[in-house]
This record gives structure tokens, C-alpha cells and sequence, in this order.
């Protein structure tokens, strides 16, 4: 049969339309889905400690217990990554907030020696965080590298660095990445600070909080 002669049967043009419609229909369905993140399995469980926070008040791991938080790692004298590192946690207050997602930020500071609170709520300050939604912790200095050495796996090597002008800088290794800890004190990953990296930890938090709903 030829091509011209099948277009002018009126079976042709009804299963077109039909087809036609199942893929709008698929389309329309595929859209319709809400998009979910697989989330990383529990690493193990973040580090118990007992700290003192920007404003000077104590704080421990069992005040985190029953919402996310996400932890960095930063010094208030840092001139290299830091920097960059906090403008992140800015990006994802921001971003955190616009999708309502219960969650604190926690900057736990690898220079404790240095960065008393008072240094840290005036980083802070100038930095935008939200008090009600963003702290720096501090504390002895053996207590800080079992937090952040031992507690989540990372680094702290106060290392001798040189500016142009000759004079000696202390900068301090560290990680660059954010640690994502669920609601019930595991850690759920750890997330590079680039634009993928940010949306990864806002699809986690997403689906940590359905998680919670369940």
C-alpha cells in the first residue's frame, strides 16, 4: 500500500493521535515527578564534643541532635581558602533558607589558639551570618584537632607560610570540603564547595527532611 493511500485512511491519523498523546502523557508525568537525591549511607558518627560558641555560651553535639547541620573548617587570619570557603556557607544560608530546610551551619574553628570568640562573632559579623542559623565554635586547642582530626577525618596542620613582603605567616591545612551530619549525629558525606557541590548538599538536605517525615 502505498504511502499516500495509508494517510488517507482515518485508522492512520487515530493512532497517531493516540500516540501522540501517550508521549504528552509521559512527558507530563515525567515532569510531574519530584526529583530526590540518593543520599550518601551514614560514614559513621560525627564526633561527640563540648565547645564554646561565638556569643561564649557552651555547646555540644547533643545540641545538633534533631536537624542537620553542615560543618567547615576555617581560621579567622586564614588568607587563602577561607575566604572562599565562607562565602559558601553564605551561599548555602541563602540557599537553605529560600527552601526552608531545618538546618544549622557550624564553622569549627582549626586555629583555636588564636580565634577566641570574640575574633569569631566579628568574623561572623562581617561575614553575614545569621546567628540564628550559623555559629563558630572554638575551644582548647587538643579538644579542636580531636574534633576535626579524629572526630571527622580531616586535616590540621599548622604549616609556615611567606608573604611577598618576607614577614613569616602562620596558615593552618585543612579541608576545603563541607560534612553534611543527619539529624540523629551521622555523617552523611563530604561535599566539595562548588557550584555542583552546594546543589548536592541542598538535594541531601532535601531529602534528609523527607526522610524525617516518613
Amino acid at each position: 500500500m502505498s504511502i499516500r493511500a495509508l494517510v488517507r485512511r482515518p485508522t492512520f491519523w487515530l493512532g497517531l493521535a493516540l500516540w501522540v498523546a501517550v508521549g504528552v502523557a509521559v512527558v507530563l508525568l515525567l515532569r510531574a515527578r519530584p526529583m530526590t537525591a540518593s543520599v550518601p549511607p551514614a560514614l559513621g558518627a560525627a564526633p561527640s564534643f563540648a565547645l564554646v560558641r561565638m556569643e561564649g555560651t557552651p555547646i555540644s553535639d547533643r545540641d545538633l541532635r534533631g536537624a542537620p547541620y553542615v560543618a567547615n573548617f576555617v581560621f579567622t587570619r586564614c588568607q587563602s581558602i577561607c575566604p572562599m570557603l565562607t562565602s559558601r556557607m553564605v551561599q548555602l544560608q541563602r540557599r537553605s533558607a529560600v527552601h526552608g530546610l531545618p538546618v544549622q551551619l557550624v564553622s569549627f574553628s582549626v586555629d583555636p589558639e588564636y580565634d577566641t570568640p570574640e575574633r569569631l562573632r566579628a568574623y561572623a559579623t562581617n561575614a553575614g551570618a545569621d546567628p540564628a542559623r550559623w555559629t563558630f565554635v572554638t575551644g582548647p586547642l587538643a579538644a579542636m584537632r580531636q574534633v576535626v582530626v579524629a572526630g571527622f577525618g580531616t586535616v590540621m596542620d599548622p604549616v609556615r607560610a611567606t608573604s611577598s613582603s618576607g614577614a613569616g605567616l602562620i596558615d593552618i591545612a585543612h579541608s576545603a570540603r563541607f560534612v553534611v551530619v543527619d539529624a540523629r549525629g551521622q555523617i552523611r558525606g563530604h561535599f566539595e564547595t562548588s557550584d555542583e557541590g552546594l546543589a548536592q548538599i541542598i538535594a541531601t538536605l532535601r531529602t534528609l527532611r523527607d526522610e524525617e517525615r516518613q
